[in-house]
């Protein structure tokens, strides 16, 4: 049990580091190619808006997967998924709590800007950050599910 935890803390913290890699290169990228704060702006809402967009596809792409899968047998005893509505209702479930997660820690780190146009920058650069992380972790059901080749991208 000591080394579940152990071993689930390290992944917290490694997903930590990465995100926080993420997220100052989309600052440092867009404070470094722009002359001035309307343009690191632009540049930010830009990286957001594509963002956003990778993780509109992933979305559609892991809910026809698993819509396919649904009522479909897995694991040793050959189990159907009927948990909770199935996984399309659990995928769905899991988002909303990942948007208002994203909402409230991206607010957060707004706030501890302060006043001011870093605010701001800070809440889009944390919402493409939160993304990133979001989008490997789908990304990684899409590639391994269970039955599959490996080649569903």
């Amino acid at each position: 049990m000591a080394f579940g935890k152990c071993a689930f803390c390290a992944s917290a913290s490694f997903l930590m580091l990465v995100s926080a890699s993420v997220q100052a290169e989309a600052l440092s990228e867009c404070y470094k190619n722009a002359e001035n704060r309307v343009q690191v702006r632009q540049c930010l809402q830009k990286e957001l808006d594509q963002t956003q967009r990778e993780y509109e596809e992933i979305l559609e792409k892991l809910s026809a997967q698993l819509s396919d899968r649904e009522g479909q047998p897995y694991g040793a005893g050959q189990k159907k998924h009927k948990r909770a509505g199935g996984l399309t209702s659990m995928l769905s479930s899991a988002n909303s709590a990942f948007e208002l997660y994203a909402k409230k820690e991206c607010g957060f780190e707004s706030a501890m800007m302060g006043s001011g146009t870093g605010a701001g920058n800070q809440m889009i650069a944390c919402r493409i950050n939160l993304l990133h992380t979001r989008i490997g972790a789908l990304s990684s059901f899409l590639r391994f599910s269970p039955g599959s080749s490996g080649n569903n991208q």
